[in-house]
């Protein structure tokens, strides 16, 4: 399971900033999953494959605008003007 993060959060001063993540993953069992395929490399792997594959790096840029839109939507119209 994962939570949906509002994009913003107060720092130590009040003022609002960016939340570094939208959705957090809060599964125990996924986390740890997660935790292994990070320790085993695979974050390097898909960067190594995102340099050779110029189809998976335009889904990628799309994902990233679609992460993006998504963020911004969750945004209160007040928030919008930070």
């Amino acid at each position: 399971a994962a939570l949906v993060c509002y994009p913003l959060v107060p720092d130590k001063n009040g003022d609002p900033m960016p939340f570094p993540t939208l959705y957090w993953l809060c599964d125990p069992d996924a986390k740890v999953e997660i935790s292994k395929l990070e320790y085993a490399g695979w974050i390097q792997r898909f960067k190594e494959r995102l340099e050779g594959d110029a189809e998976l790096r335009e889904r990628n840029r799309e994902a990233s605008e679609a992460y993006a839109r998504a963020r911004w939507g969750l945004l209160r119209e007040d928030d919008r003007a930070v």
